[in-house]
């Protein structure tokens, strides 16, 4: 767990699921509080939705959960974790199709963009055959360029500051 920095909203959690795709594992963010919402959960492993539901009931219970995209590595958790999932919550929602087509990304006032595998933050994402598409993953790189981000949550790897 750590919190991003300039953020102390914001705390992540990185899920022991570790591989090729996925670098040191899934980034689950449990962001606000009176509710504190939770995005992209995970894979399903028990001792990480723990982790994610006790730091969201320190902050004032859960009011919902929030999936950059279906991929199971970010969302096969959502059934451990007994909340709704919920559209938005206090968040822009993006579309960002291309590494999957339902993917969005979530946008904060405070210039903070939670990414799922749009952007990573080491490396580049993989733009799959099945549901993926090039041209649509490079425009939506640049509809998240026009925005004012000054961090993103990527759902793999590190922060990433002033990203543009």
């Amino acid at each position: 767990m750590d919190t991003a920095p300039g953020h102390p909203e914001i705390v992540r959690f990185v899920a022991p699921n570790p591989g090729a795709m996925t670098l040191e594992g899934t980034n689950s963010y449990v962001v606000g509080s009176d509710p504190a919402y939770v995005i992209d959960p995970g894979p399903d492993d028990a001792g990480h939705v723990a982790a994610l539901r006790e730091e969201a009931e320190r902050r004032g219970g859960l009011g919902g959960v929030l999936l950059t995209h279906s991929h199971g590595d970010h969302s096969a958790a959502v059934p451990l974790l007994t909340a709704p999932v919920v559209e938005s919550g206090p968040f822009e929602v993006v579309p960002t199709p291309g590494h999957a087509e339902d993917h969005v990304c979530f946008l904060t006032e405070t210039g903070v963009c939670f990414s799922g595998d749009l952007v990573l933050g080491r490396g580049s994402t993989f733009v799959p055959p099945d549901g993926g598409s090039l041209i649509s993953y490079m425009d939506s790189l640049a509809r998240l360029q026009a925005e004012p981000i000054e961090l993103i949550c990527p759902g793999h790897g590190p922060w990433a500051r002033r990203p543009w």
